[in-house]
């Protein structure tokens, strides 16, 4: 994983397997961003990197912001895996 940036450029992609909630909130985050933003995710936390260049995670009190509607069904789905 620590070595996942050498393939930028390449046809291959090496992803984290994300909680059902963090890969909800990753590609929802990703699809609104502009261009000369970013965001990813690492050792299963989410970060942002601003058009400024400022880099934040993102915490999970924000999650509810960016899923929206989905988000109940996302906590019932998440907390009835026993």
């Amino acid at each position: 994983m620590a070595k996942r940036k050498q393939l930028k450029g390449s046809a291959i992609y090496i992803n984290e397997d994300l909680t059902n909630i963090n890969q909800k909130v990753l590609m929802t985050i990703k699809r609104t961003l502009p261009e000369n933003e970013a965001v990813w995710s690492w050792d299963g936390k989410i970060f942002q990197k601003s058009s400024k260049g400022v880099v934040r995670p993102i915490a999970y009190e924000e999650y509810k912001h960016w899923v929206g509607a989905d988000w109940p069904k996302l906590i019932n789905r998440f907390y009835s895996i026993k």
